[in-house]
């Protein structure tokens, strides 16, 4: 079964002892090993344009794309931080995001056991920074990002506080705290 649709069907006395799937891009290839009292036959079936959808994920899966977010799939909520600005974005209620994009640049997709649960953006002039927020099971995890002239990286979670810091104004934590005097 392929949403609902049957793929292949037993007649007479033929068995399948073995299917294996293969994704990549927009296709999908089955492979089956049929059995019957004639003998072993192997069925290659193709199914292509389709849209890859992970067990895990509960309800319809969505892109975010950060350059022009869909405001009936996604909620954008805006924050401003004496004059820094963050948008969080959450997929409304039944659907999952399973990719994130900056235009035609995939920074984030789903491996198959997790979703993006939420995402935060921090835009500046020549400087951005993103934290996806990842829910693995009952857990979480996150990706950070940084977008200097157009090109996205993934970066350290310290780093990415750094640059946050910079771009807030905020102090960075452990430059304020006092150095540790050594005894001789």
């Amino acid at each position: 079964m392929d949403n609902g649709a049957t793929v292949w069907k037993s007649s007479g006395d033929e068995k399948c002892t073995l299917v294996e799937a293969y994704s990549k891009g927009g296709s999908i290839l089955v492979y089956l090993k049929v059995e019957s009292v004639t003998g072993l036959d192997l069925k290659y079936l193709e199914r292509v344009n389709v849209t890859p959808s992970p067990d895990h994920v509960d309800g319809t899966l969505i892109t975010l794309d950060l350059s022009s977010p869909d405001g009936s799939n996604i909620k954008t909520t805006t924050r401003d931080y004496n004059g820094f600005e963050s948008k969080n974005y959450d997929p409304v209620k039944g659907l999952s995001i399973s990719s994130v994009v900056d235009g035609d640049k995939e920074l984030w997709n789903t491996n198959g056991g997790e979703q993006c649960y939420f995402a935060t953006f921090f835009p500046k002039e020549d400087h951005d920074l993103l934290i996806i927020a990842i829910k693995k099971g009952d857990n979480f995890e996150y990706n950070f990002f940084e977008n200097v002239g157009g090109e996205w990286k993934g970066v350290e979670q310290d780093y990415f506080f750094k640059k946050y810091n910079e771009m807030t104004g905020l102090p960075d934590l452990n430059s304020t705290l006092p150095k540790a005097s050594q005894e001789s």
